[in-house]
């Protein structure tokens, strides 16, 4: 079961992220929220799917939100007896180089690896 606090975390995070990133389009977009729809814990790298709402995206109304299909991969020292230790998946995401937009797939990467 997911932690909502880290997902929160990571949903701000990644905010910040599109903030910082260059290209005034990225600026204006903004993170709500993200769902988890998949576990992928054996897989390498293991990874968790699901989507983000993203709102601030050209062409919706203001205030809309649009589903962007995400994929979250971490190390796999975070898997703890078959679960994911959420503390630290949450202490790995402070780094700075881990966030990939496509603006054009609509889709976010975020890769806690790199971190």
């Amino acid at each position: 079961m997911a932690d909502f606090a880290v997902l929160e975390r990571l949903a701000r995070q990644i905010s910040d992220g599109l903030a910082e990133l260059d290209g005034n389009a990225r600026r204006w977009l903004w993170c709500d929220g993200l769902v988890i729809t998949g576990y992928h814990l054996d897989a390498e790298p293991p990874r968790l799917v699901g989507h983000a709402w993203m709102s601030g995206v050209a062409g919706l109304a203001r205030g809309a939100q649009e589903q962007w299909p995400f994929e979250l991969h971490f190390d796999r020292r975070a898997i703890r007896d078959g679960d994911i230790d959420w503390q630290l998946l949450a202490d790995a995401s402070n780094g700075t180089a881990w966030l990939t937009v496509d603006r054009v797939a609509k889709t976010l990467a975020i890769d806690l690896r790199a971190s």
